[in-house]
């Protein structure tokens, strides 16, 4: 699935991309490393890349990943093998270490390793941070996931033993704060190629269900309470399984098309960016952006209704990354007439990258209802 996304989202923008004359960077924080170690970059880059085999920093190899629109997504020390960051479902605990290694060696804030390990919270429990410029692709590892919490890696370097406990601070973990987080994820929703209909079809077919009436339930889950849920609606006709879209049951088809994006046609969506230091943004782009952009990132989505009127439903969509303690939500006040052709727009409020262990259960669930 991976792939395909991005061979997509490369076929999309590979014209774009023709009068790109100078590599581009997907951070402040690459572009600073590329200029401290003279990264000699071709003016355009292949898409999706991940090449550990041209570039060099002290006579170590440096791997350089790009996105799927070319840009400089990751520069680092070559650490791990490249079997396991590509078949690991969630790198970025990866990419940070070998991005967080060349920094140290780097000091590009005028820092000592122990100066900065201590600033970021990374603790050394066994052995300490200079052995990470010892490890190879090689070196054997183990990683543990604390879920919301942190991560601990452990190496056996040359008989001895390297353990760090990395937090799960998302802001850490991709190298910029929150404000330049919200610019970023505002810039790729403008961006984002929705899931087609087949992909989201092919996903719910062999799905686990329970029955509810006369329709199936799938991926039936709840989050910080009942009334938050994740729950998609299906009908079966002759075995074939189809999601709920339907005007007559407009509460089941709204949280269809909240949770998988799934419509005949793109809804138009105000989106609000509620932003760092109490200020917003306003952008125009499609629920649906929104939604597998989310989906994208390896969140799970749960829905939570606020309000139901004749004329509308309002509610919260929450996206939840569990690996990487992180929560976007998105409130909504989606029309009813939409699913009988209407031309309305949804209006949308988001808060994107809330980390988990700052946010009480108060915050996310005040004002949801059944």
């Amino acid at each position: 699935m991976k792939k395909r996304v991005c061979l997509i989202i490369m076929m999309a923008v590979a014209l774009a991309n023709f009068v790109n004359a100078q590599s581009s960077f997907y951070t402040k924080l690459h572009a600073r490393i590329a200029e401290a170690i003279h990264l000699e970059l071709p003016d355009t880059l292949p898409f999706c890349m991940n090449n550990d085999s041209t570039w060099y920093f002290k006579d170590k190899a440096i791997r350089v990943c790009t996105n799927a629109f070319g840009e400089v997504s990751h520069i680092g020390y070559k650490i791990f093998d490249n079997t396991i960051v590509e078949s690991y479902d969630s790198p970025a605990i990866l990419n940070f270490i070998e991005r967080y290694a060349l920094e140290l060696d780097l000091r590009l804030d005028g820092r000592s390793p122990l100066d900065r390990i201590d600033l970021d919270k990374v603790v050394c429990r066994r052995g300490n941070i200079a052995m990470l410029g010892n490890i190879k692709a090689d070196t054997p590892f183990t990683i543990q996931v604390k879920e919301r919490r942190g991560f601990i890696l452990e190496w056996d370097v040359n008989g001895k033993k390297l353990s760090l406990t990395i937090p799960a601070d998302y802001q850490l973990l991709f190298g910029a704060n929150a404000i330049e987080l919200e610019d970023i994820f505002e810039n790729e929703v403008k961006r984002t190629i929705p899931k087609s209909a087949d992909d989201i079809n092919d996903e719910l077919k062999n799905a686990d269900v329970s029955k509810s009436g006369n329709l199936l339930v799938a991926q039936s889950d709840k989050y910080l309470s009942e009334m938050i849920r994740s729950d998609i609606y299906l009908t079966e006709i002759n075995g074939k399984r189809k999601l709920l879209i339907d005007a007559k049951s407009p509460l089941q088809s709204i949280r269809n098309i909240i949770l998988t994006g799934f419509f005949y046609k793109n809804i138009p969506m105000s989106m609000t960016l509620n932003r760092y230091g109490y200020k917003s943004s306003k952008s125009d782009v499609t629920l649906q952006q929104f939604v597998t952009l989310c989906i994208n990132e390896g969140c799970k989505l749960y829905f939570g209704v606020k309000e139901r009127t004749e004329h509308s439903i309002k509610g919260t969509l929450f996206a939840l990354n569990k690996e990487n303690a992180y929560n976007h939500m998105l409130s909504v006040d989606f029309p009813t007439s939409i699913l009988n052709g209407g031309a309305e727009s949804v209006k949308g409020t988001a808060y994107v990258y809330i980390p988990l262990q700052n946010i009480t259960e108060k915050f996310f669930t005040e004002g949801i209802k059944k």
